[in-house]
């Protein structure tokens, strides 16, 4: 109570689970623009660290590691990979209540799909996040680009506006959040696998035989996407190839990244879903077919740094 005898305000409570790199700048952007921001990890994170422009700060965002150690709170941000959301049930347990707010911050157009049996459908949020960022070391992150999460409205997405604060983490809501799912994974369906199959950052699709390959596999995608329900058309394969054109060439992708520190890659989750989808409504995609053939074919999670030339430590 105030001293007039008014009620205070609460601040919203936010939970990040994932300490990944989008994972520690949410909850670093969180914690900056609204505080009560706690970050749920499995391994440790000395602290929060992020480097953008202006330099390099440090977070004093409060770190968790066991889901006995949190209580329920008002939004839950799930950031981990896609394919691991079933890691995630112990701290959603811990976190969601019959008011909380789980946005999805994932790769792929099934967000919902992933959280069936784990959290209500009516508390889910699908996030689609353009936001470009790499993790240095635990808890260190470097932010490259953009702050935009899009959201479809109502009351969930009223409700995680809120818990920004102010707005360093940028949410917006999309009439047409389908075309915008697929929108998301048309850039990732070139800069992804083809960045960690040939170990190489934006740059390779100055090569031209590789910007050809690339054409192809985003027309392939929007055939698909219009398939299934989304806008898309000629223009959203020249915005893809505007983007990576207008981004540093020594940016990577998130497949490269995870497949430089040895780490799972999420083809399953996005050139997989355009072959399922593709097969589904009867479009072919040899390209895209191809590429995940090509994706299984690596042995995620086990690149020695002999034979791939890095070391992990220090992708890029």
């Amino acid at each position: 109570m105030t001293s007039g005898g008014e009620p205070r305000e609460q601040p919203m409570t936010s939970a990040v689970i994932g300490a990944g790199s989008l994972g520690c700048l949410v909850a670093g952007w969180l914690h900056e623009g609204a505080g009560s921001t706690v970050l749920c990890a499995r391994s440790e994170v000395p602290e929060v660290r992020i480097t953008d422009r202006a330099g390099t700060r440090t977070v004093a965002v409060p770190v968790v590691y066991d889901p006995g150690e949190v209580g329920v709170v008002d939004v839950v941000w799930l950031t981990t990979k896609a394919y691991d959301t079933a890691g995630a049930a112990d701290w959603l347990r811990a976190l969601v209540a019959e008011e909380t707010v789980v946005v999805v911050v994932q790769n792929g157009v099934d967000h919902a799909d992933r959280l069936a049996g784990l959290v209500p459908a009516n508390q889910v949020l699908p996030a689609v996040a353009y936001i470009a960022a790499e993790r240095v070391e635990p808890g260190h992150v470097r932010h490259d680009a953009g702050r935009r999460l899009l959201v479809p409205p109502g009351r969930t997405a009223a409700r995680a506006v809120a818990a920004t604060g102010d707005g360093r983490l940028d949410v917006r809501t999309s009439e047409d959040f389908r075309t915008e799912a697929w929108r998301k994974l048309l850039r990732n369906a070139a800069g992804n696998p083809i960045c960690a199959l040939t170990l190489a950052r934006l740059r390779v699709f100055a090569d031209p035989s590789v910007r050809a390959m690339a054409r192809s596999v985003l027309e392939e995608v929007v055939a698909v996407g219009r398939a299934a329900g989304a806008d898309l058309g000629p223009d959203d394969v020249e915005a893809v190839f505007a983007m990576f054109d207008g981004l540093p060439p020594d940016t990577g992708s998130s497949m490269l990244y995870d497949r430089l520190a040895g780490r799972r890659l999420e083809h399953e989750e996005l050139t997989g879903v355009v072959v399922a989808t593709a097969d589904a409504h009867g479009v072919e995609v040899p390209v895209n077919r191809t590429l995940l053939a090509l994706l299984r074919g690596l042995r995620s999670g086990e690149d020695s740094t002999e034979e791939t030339g890095v070391n992990r430590s220090e992708p890029g």
